[in-house]
């Protein structure tokens, strides 16, 4: 490192080059980087769990979205036409979109007729034990099949007789009949109705359209998308219907109001830490350059783990990042370190000779600790292990080649003089730490207690 610096030293025109050059060519990586929201990423990776996953997007209705339509006023109807009009109205909206599939404004009833000919096809796919000993018993009876003809030839002479003939085609004498009754288990909830196609609920007072998110409910960047595109529908629908109240509902939108609320509560607990670690950094060196430098290193190792891992992967999870902010309070301290020396070594390559040892321990010992979570089977915690070890070494790095180029090298501050209420202070508990009885009684008992209550 001695080495570097002294070649650096002597050219810092071409170090300045170096790290443009770097920073370019990371940010360039950054940008071609996914990001992700996947929380699913933090299981464990094998069959098994794979199956549960694809499991819980499935179950639950997990990626369907349903927009309901009633009267704004409850204590007012609105009539069905009004309803399905403001119905069709937001599924042309969202028709075209390709976020979303399995869009359902209405029901089309012609798919009964073809589903009553795909069974009667495969009719005796359908059959169980029963339905054979009851066809046995029907036919033990000689005049059955003529009985049955004349039965059919009665019904063909109704008006209704269209759903009669469909089925009659594959069944003419009804010997397969319990198949079809065993499909009404499979009839409309009674708590909705069809009317005019349209599904409402069971009292005519809110009709329902649903749709499925194609991306299941973990990736919130994509359902917000989904979200504003129903916010912008639903907006304009309700100027043209103002009677009707329309709200949307699912599990991939309030993941996304979970989300946002968290992104929130994230921004104001980082802004009053950020204000609060500046205010202590400022009372403690008064010097704008020194804080500077401090964020230069924290951004020059975060942009050196981004690039880092757009190298060993295309996508990354951006709850991986947030997680990964806490090593800012590891990596803050190396330049911490060294700022706080280079101000009573006034010399820089001494400074850094008297740093390197203590700086390149404690981050190998720490690198380590975070290499570590790469063996484990979760693809969102091996990607913390290399981020969190990528951001400490790009950390490092600047604080040992690059810093020592640039920053100042200034006087003691005087904030710890004897003079001041804190010098004072400071210098009373050095005295009181290095006493003969201090060392004799109370740092034993300090040590005793500890070992105790630790």
């Amino acid at each position: 490192m001695l080495k570097i610096y002294d070649i650096l030293s002597k050219n810092k025109v071409i170090a300045s080059l170096i790290l443009f050059i770097f920073c370019v060519v990371a940010i360039i990586l950054a940008t071609g980087i996914h990001y992700e929201e996947d929380i699913a990423k933090f299981l464990p990776h094998n069959a098994q769990n794979e199956k549960y996953q694809d499991v819980y997007q499935r179950i639950a209705l997990q990626n369907r979205i349903a927009v309901m339509f009633t009267a704004k006023n409850s204590s007012r109807t609105v009539d069905a036409d009004s309803l399905e009009n403001a119905m069709e109205m937001v599924g042309r909206e969202i028709s075209g979109s390709k976020l979303i599939d399995d869009l359902q404004v209405s029901i089309n009833e012609t798919k009964v007729f073809d589903i009553i000919q795909f069974v009667g096809q495969n009719y005796p796919y359908f059959l169980t034990e029963s339905d054979y000993c009851r066809i046995d018993s029907l036919l033990s009876d000689d005049n059955y099949v003529k009985t049955q003809l004349e039965e059919n030839k009665k019904l063909l002479m109704l008006p209704a007789a269209g759903m009669a003939m469909q089925n009659m085609k594959y069944d003419p004498v009804h010997l397969f009949s319990p198949v079809m009754k065993r499909m009404q288990n499979f009839q409309l909830n009674s708590k909705f109705q069809i009317i005019d196609g349209y599904l409402f609920s069971e009292d005519g007072k809110m009709s329902i359209i649903t749709m499925n998110s194609k991306y299941g409910s973990s990736e919130t960047h994509e359902n917000g998308e989904i979200a504003e595109m129903l916010d912008s529908a639903i907006a304009k629908t309700q100027k043209q219907y103002p009677n009707i109240h329309i709200s949307a509902i699912g599990a991939p939108l309030i993941a996304v109001s979970n989300a946002n609320q968290i992104k929130s509560d994230s921004l104001i607990a980082v802004s009053i830490a950020s204000v609060l670690i500046l205010l202590i950094l400022w009372w403690h060196y008064r010097k704008i350059s020194d804080i500077l430098w401090i964020g230069i290193s924290l951004a020059f190792g975060w942009l050196f783990a981004i690039a880092g891992m757009a190298v060993f992967n295309d996508e990354v999870s951006i709850i991986v990042l947030g997680i990964g902010s806490v090593i800012i309070g590891i990596a803050v301290n190396y330049p911490l370190h060294f700022l706080d020396h280079i101000r009573e070594v006034h010399d820089r390559r001494a400074a850094l000779k008297e740093m390197i040892p203590p700086l390149l321990i404690g981050n190998i010992t720490t690198v380590a600790a975070f290499l570590c979570l790469v063996w484990l089977d979760a693809q969102a915690m091996r990607d913390l292990g290399i981020f969190g070890s990528l951001m400490l070494v790009g950390t490092i790095l600047f604080v040992l080649v690059f810093l020592p180029l640039y920053a100042r090298q200034c006087k003691q501050n005087t904030n710890n003089d004897t003079g001041s209420f804190v010098g004072r202070l400071i210098e009373w508990v050095e005295n009181f730490i290095s006493t003969g009885a201090t060392r004799r009684y109370v740092l034993p008992s300090v040590v005793i207690i500890t070992l105790i209550l630790g």
